[in-house]
């Protein structure tokens, strides 16, 4: 039976909901009591599992743009943290809830040094009895943007519906429709300022980084991008750095290298490629943004395969119409036979009425 992709996303294992792959205005909204936003993927040439009532988007704008003609995925999420996290305590990444040692393909230690490459920050356990990979959520993503409203704003809304509605809450990022954001914007120097008079500044203890902060939130997005891989690729940083309850962070991990359609993983350093559906033990995928010292969980985006309906309906279609088929021919030989013996009934009766006619 063949697999197919179905995306959900929630915020928690036991609360997810199917995602609306490709449609970035049909977000999941997630509430709890750690954290309030909403999550989007988006699937190059998708042809998985839609959301009910929603029809299937092959592809998303996204895919057709500069910024993301290279990607084959993307998760998009946005929200505020209910309660202060430091960014080192802030990370993202895979948890499974059985073993992978025995299923990991040959090659998998140069695909972590690979991982390791791209993401210096990347911790890892894919031998233990519940595998994981983690990275902090500021520094592992494509881009990073933080919003700082002032001091009370978010506390005073129950749900994140009514944020959205604030004029201080920030455009969800999509190519789509009119938002004035097309695309995440790396960002992240409000998390240096405070506020004074109502205005957002740098605070005091961080005069002498001024300039380093400045190009955190560079309009020239790969000096941005580059600030902020510099900034939390030292531990120190990434522990001084606090996400408050204030913050509205709009993140966006994405990149070229897996086909989840295909199962399909491609290193482009030294051309090692890898058939993952060789090595699929049943296990989904686990996306988890959560906080790696407390193990609160604030969201999660699951990848997994499941049976594909459509090929299903079309086969017990197919069974359906083989048996209505055979059910027929049955009939009409049936049928058939009744009107034959019909028949030679009537021509016996005939002859025997002529032959009565012939003896008299």
């Amino acid at each position: 039976m063949t697999k197919t992709l179905s995306i959900s996303a929630g915020p928690s294992v036991d609360a997810l909901e199917i995602l609306a792959v490709n449609h970035d205005d049909k977000p999941v909204v997630i509430d709890s009591g750690d954290f309030h936003g909403r999550v989007t993927v988006r699937i190059k040439d998708f042809r998985g599992v839609p959301a009910e009532g929603v029809p299937i988007a092959k592809n998303a704008s996204y895919f057709s743009e500069p910024y993301g003609d290279s990607m084959t995925y993307s998760i998009q999420a946005q929200g505020v943290f209910t309660e202060e996290v430091s960014a080192a305590d802030l990370v993202f990444g895979n948890m499974f809830d059985h073993p992978l040692r025995d299923s990991l393909p040959y090659g998998t230690s140069i695909a972590l040094r690979f991982a390791s490459f791209v993401d210096p920050t990347i911790q890892h356990d894919l031998y233990a009895d519940k595998p994981w990979a983690f990275s902090p959520l500021l520094a592992t993503v494509y881009r990073a943007q933080a919003n700082r409203a002032e001091p009370g704003t978010w506390s005073a809304h129950n749900v994140a519906k009514t944020m959205f509605e604030d004029k201080a809450w920030p455009p969800f990022p999509t190519p789509d429709g009119e938002s004035k954001e097309h695309f995440t914007r790396d960002d992240i120097a409000p998390l240096f300022k405070t506020y004074d008079n109502g205005e957002l500044v740098v605070s005091k203890d961080l005069e002498k980084d001024k300039d380093a902060i400045a190009s955190l939130g560079s309009p020239d997005q790969s000096v941005a991008s580059h600030a902020r891989a510099k900034w939390l690729g030292i531990k120190q940083h990434r522990e001084d750095l606090m996400v408050t309850p204030d913050d509205v962070i709009t993140v966006d991990f994405c990149n070229g290298y897996i086909d989840f359609n295909q199962l399909h993983l491609k290193i482009p350093y030294g051309g090692l490629e890898f058939d993952l559906g060789k090595y699929y033990n049943g296990q989904p995928v686990r996306y988890v943004c959560k906080n790696i010292r407390t193990k609160k969980i604030y969201f999660i985006v699951q990848f997994d395969l499941v049976e594909d309906k459509d090929e299903k309906e079309v086969t017990d279609s197919d069974s359906n119409a083989a048996t209505t088929d055979v059910a027929q021919e049955d009939s009409k030989d049936n049928t058939n036979g009744s009107e034959d013996g019909t028949q030679d009934n009537a021509d016996d009766n005939a002859t025997g009425e002529l032959n009565k006619e012939k003896s008299s």
